[in-house]
């Protein structure tokens, strides 16, 4: 997806040595603190991820198929809360980012982009808009991330079947979704890629650093709680990475998700590694209950902007809410 003069520099960069350093202090006292919080020792951790290498390689060995059991595949981690937090006495899904050190997207990876039509172009054509947005990316250099852009027009018209959006689940292992259609895109995407963990990541494609947003979205991996249960899966590592690696995305993904979660780590029932076809590694078990009452937190209030508009009557307010929609009412 830097005579006066010369002791005036000097003084600068012992400065800014004191900075980085008091930078790095910072951070390693921070991965000290969410080490000790989630009582989950390194040593401990690689032991698991090198379990579960073992039974990947193991069920490798006895495959008589190749074509099913992937050479380079995905090591999951599994979390099981005590409690499912609810919302208003009603069950909300939640959502966690996370930015990984060692970021998983292989050269197999095919990674979708799904875009808002152009205002000039209406009907049934969507040529100019795939042309716009793929012009954008190969001028923001970030159309190397991206296997293929498809419009929101496209998705409603070409893949309303069961079969073609099943088809295009399987194609496809990120999807990137423009940040202003990203309510539009549950519905038509479907059960296939939510059944599946392939949640639409928003971006920003009006953004000056497009390529470091795309780049960041692409790297990072998504733990989604539906809520209708109290356990989840989310990728932190591949069979090509080393035990290092894949231990420390496994560190930063527990410390990600002791922050978000409600109630946090004493809301964590259970955590264990597993491959795609493999028998789970337990790495933490919490023997104790948890009576703690548990709510998520409360969303924020949308914004709303209020005026008038002249092509309408004097006595009309227009009122334009932070999704787009528009209601017209009158003053009195």
């Amino acid at each position: 997806m830097w005579e006066h003069k010369i002791k005036a520099s000097k003084n600068k960069s012992k400065g800014g040595e004191k900075n980085k350093n008091q930078n790095k202090s910072a951070q390693e006292s921070k991965v000290k603190k969410e080490k000790a919080l989630s009582q989950l020792d390194e040593i401990q951790v690689q032991a698991a991820v090198a379990g579960v290498r073992k039974l990947c390689n193991k069920l490798l060995a006895e495959s008589k198929e190749l074509l099913e059991v992937d050479s380079d595949q995905h090591i999951c981690l599994q979390v099981s809360l005590c409690k499912v937090p609810k919302n208003k006495d009603k069950r909300s899904p939640l959502t966690i980012k996370i930015p990984l050190p060692h970021p998983i997207l292989g050269e197999d990876t095919d990674v979708l982009l799904i875009t808002r039509m152009l205002d000039c172009e209406r009907g049934p054509d969507y040529e100019k808009t795939l042309n716009h947005f793929k012009e954008l990316l190969i001028q923001k250099e970030a159309a190397h991330y991206i296997t293929e852009v498809i419009t929101l027009k496209q998705l409603r018209m070409e893949y309303k079947e069961f079969e073609a959006k099943r088809n295009l689940a399987n194609r496809f292992q990120v999807v990137l979704g423009q940040d202003c259609i990203m309510e539009l895109l549950p519905k038509l995407l479907g059960k296939h890629f939510y059944a599946r963990n392939k949640l639409p990541i928003a971006v920003n494609l009006n953004s000056k650093h497009l390529k470091g947003v795309i780049e960041n979205a692409v790297n990072q991996t998504l733990l989604h709680f539906n809520m209708k249960g109290n356990c989840s899966q989310v990728k932190v590592g591949r069979l090509s990475q080393n035990d290092e690696q894949i231990t420390e995305n496994i560190l930063k993904a527990v410390g990600k998700i002791m922050h978000r979660i409600p109630g946090g780590w004493n809301n964590i029932q259970t955590l264990s590694l597993k491959g795609l076809k493999t028998k789970s590694v337990p790495l933490y078990v919490k023997t104790t209950t948890f009576d703690e009452k548990i709510k998520l937190p409360e969303k924020e209030g949308e914004s709303t902007a209020l005026g008038t508009l002249t092509t309408l009557n004097k006595g009309k307010l227009v009122y334009v809410k932070k999704d787009g929609n528009i209601k017209i009412k009158w003053k009195y």
